[in-house]
C-alpha cells in the first residue's frame, strides 16, 4: 500500500479515490469541505490526487512541510525521524486518528 510522508495511506484518502475513479459527486463533496475549512475556493477540478509521493498535488498538498521535510533528510515518512513526533505531525494526527496509528506502528525508537 502506498503511504504519504504523514502516515495516511492513500488507498483510504477520499481524494486519491475520488481521482482514480473520477468520482464527480465525492470530488464536490470534498471540495465543499476542503473550502469550508480552508477559506479556499477549490472546484470540483482542483480536487484530485496522484499520491503524497507524486508531483501533481492539489492546493495546500503542494507546499506540504511534512513532506518537504521528509524529502529533506531522505525518509519515507515520520515514522522514520529522529524527531518523530514534531510539533508539524503531531497537528495532523490529530486530525487524522489513522495516520497517528500507522506511524506509531512503524516507528520503532525502542
Amino acid at each position: 500500500m502506498n503511504t504519504a510522508c504523514c502516515g495516511l495511506e492513500c488507498a483510504n484518502c477520499d481524494a486519491y479515490i475520488a481521482y482514480k475513479n473520477d468520482d464527480l459527486e465525492l470530488k464536490k463533496k470534498l471540495a465543499k469541505t476542503w473550502n469550508e475549512l480552508s477559506g479556499e475556493n477549490l472546484t470540483t477540478e482542483e480536487v484530485f490526487c496522484e499520491g503524497c509521493k507524486s508531483s501533481n498535488r492539489p492546493g495546500k498538498c503542494a507546499n506540504c512541510q511534512v513532506r518537504s521535510c521528509c524529502a529533506s533528510k531522505e525518509i519515507e515518512t515520520c515514522a522514520q525521524c529522529e524527531d518523530f513526533p514534531c510539533a508539524e505531525i503531531e497537528e495532523i494526527m490529530e486530525i487524522f486518528p489513522a495516520a497517528k496509528e500507522a506511524l506509531q506502528g512503524k516507528n520503532k525508537k525502542d
